[in-house]
């Protein structure tokens, strides 16, 4: 990585403590045999650049032949930074106690928002692992937002992308497609009947998953079609008012079935002689086919005759020839 940058110290930083590649302050700083160092993101970098020549004075160095300063790099990591390091505002250079007098602490901690932690730059990276400032990602998937720490609670209980279960049905979505699924598809949600039928002077709810039960088999305004339709009646009532039309209408009915009934009968006297017809024409049939088998077995009783007198005829005719 490149030098730190040196606003990140609490003090000024030793200009011989400065990379002059990236001019911050050496990060891993790695020297070359005439005691140039630089940070060894930076050396590394420029030395394939440049075709193994030092920045500074044109001698050629190799990369193998540079060396860790291990005596600038712990004199860097003991000396003191910022977490935060301050933007330099005004607000921000008063004093908490000018501040408080001034009336512009919240302004402040609500612009600024930042840690006032400051230690050794040795210390810097295990403080961030747990500070409540720093910019984290959120961990919900698909999820871009950077949040700072302290800000993650009140994040996760907004964030569109986390996943959640649906308190009725229990499945597993995202929390922006929780109302399009209540609203649409989840089997459990209670929704008002279609038919506006009324329970206890209020419109019914239904769980969807029984909504068509309850149009097919219980809604009191479904629209259903007579029980004498088979028989005539076209009306079409409400569940509620079907036992009301068959006792208003019972003697329509009863003529639709009295003028069924003698349809039916007639049919029944003409399906009769059709019946007494056909059953003449089978028994006609029937001699028909009897006098028929019995002339079959004559005429094979007369070929069999034949047969053996044209065998009879030929043996003659053999011996006479011979």
């Amino acid at each position: 990585m490149m030098g730190f940058e040196t606003k990140l110290f609490v003090r000024s930083v030793d200009k011989n403590l400065i990379c002059a590649i990236c001019h911050g302050v050496f990060n891993d700083p790695y020297g070359c045999k005439d005691g140039h160092s630089f940070c060894k993101h930076c050396i590394t970098k420029e030395l394939l650049l440049k075709k193994e020549r030092c920045p500074l004075d044109g001698k050629r160095v190799q990369a193998k032949d540079l060396v860790r300063n291990l005596i600038v790099y712990n004199l860097i990591q003991n000396l003191e930074v910022w977490c935060d390091p301050p933007a330099g505002g005004a607000v921000e250079k008063m004093s908490k106690q000018v501040r408080a007098s001034l009336g512009v602490r919240k302004l402040s901690e609500s612009l600024v928002q930042k840690c006032e932690w400051k230690g050794e730059l040795q210390s810097l990276a295990k403080h961030r692992e747990d500070c409540l400032f720093q910019h984290v990602q959120c961990p919900n998937e698909n999820c871009k937002e950077t949040i700072q720490r302290k800000d993650m609670y009140d994040h996760d209980t907004k964030c569109k992308h986390k996943v959640m279960k649906c308190n009725k049905c229990r499945k597993q979505l995202f929390r922006h497609q929780l109302e399009d699924h209540s609203a649409n598809e989840c089997p459990e949600t209670l929704i008002p009947c279609p038919n506006n039928c009324m329970e206890q002077e209020q419109i019914q709810e239904i769980k969807r998953v029984d909504l068509d039960h309850h149009l097919k088999n219980i809604c009191a305004k479904t629209i259903l079609e007579c029980p004498f339709k088979e028989n005539g009646c076209l009306a079409q009532v409400e569940r509620q008012h079907v036992d009301k039309h068959v006792q208003d209408n019972m003697a329509a009915h009863m003529m639709l079935l009295a003028k069924q009934c003698s349809s039916l009968t007639k049919q029944n006297s003409s399906l009769t002689e059709q019946n007494t017809i056909l059953t003449k024409q089978c028994s006609s049939l029937a001699s028909q086919c009897a006098f028929l088998t019995d002339r079959c077995s004559s005429l094979d009783q007369r070929n069999y005759e034949l047969v053996r007198e044209l065998d009879s005829i030929k043996s003659k005719v053999l011996k006479f020839v011979i």
